[in-house]
């Protein structure tokens, strides 16, 4: 079926569930795309009328677009978009809605982060809470619907590439080490290489002067 964002965009929607879900909780899934909904006994104060959305990676991202983007202005994702409607608050009290949804191929589970966003003011996002990032498949909590995607943590990025080039350097300089170790002439040779070239430039400069 076909969605129209904003009168803009026709997004091509691939999966879409609904469900009735009272009191004694229940779960809304898409098994072939990995998307699971479950609200826990007591969670709801009333029956709810769910509608759970799943878009593919490039659908999402060109809703993303549409929408104004907000923190995804790169248009990057780790996943596709998971949207649980209506947009509002559906919990009571301190309960909590758990979704999943499956990551991309060959995604580092560790660096990924979940964002919530509705489709009336997705430019502004907001973080909930990642319970887990087990075999491909992030799970997260929401007392509210909305849209939901997840995205690679920049921070973890930036960290991981410190520390990649910070054992580059460590090995190099044991590397190092260990070979003069083995050919402590090469050192002595290094040496006074070093001890020419200080006193060429000293007595260049003494010169000069």
């Amino acid at each position: 079926s076909n969605r129209s964002q904003k009168g803009k965009l026709v997004v091509s929607v691939q999966s879409v569930m609904y469900s009735r879900i009272g009191v004694n909780g229940g779960n809304l899934s898409m098994p072939l795309r990995s998307v699971n909904v479950h609200v826990p006994r007591g969670a709801f104060s009333s029956v709810q009328s769910l509608r759970l959305e799943s878009w593919p990676t490039s659908d999402c991202q060109r809703l993303l677009e549409n929408l104004g983007n907000g923190i995804f202005g790169d248009g990057a994702t780790a996943s596709d978009c998971l949207a649980l409607f209506p947009e509002r608050q559906l919990t009571v009290g301190n309960s909590n809605i758990q979704l999943s949804m499956k990551l991309k191929e060959n995604q580092v589970a560790a660096d990924i982060r979940v964002y919530k966003t509705t489709t009336a003011a997705a430019s502004s996002w907001s973080q909930v809470s990642v319970t887990s990032t087990d075999n491909g498949i992030v799970t997260f909590e929401a007392q509210t619907g909305g849209l939901f995607v997840a995205k690679e943590d920049p921070d973890f990025i930036i960290i991981g590439s410190i520390a990649a080039a910070c054992i580059i350097v460590l090995i190099i300089i044991l590397g190092t080490v260990v070979y003069f170790k083995r050919y402590p002439e090469k050192m002595g040779a290094v040496r006074r290489n070093i001890n020419r070239n200080y006193t060429y430039v000293r007595r260049s400069l003494q010169s000069q002067v």
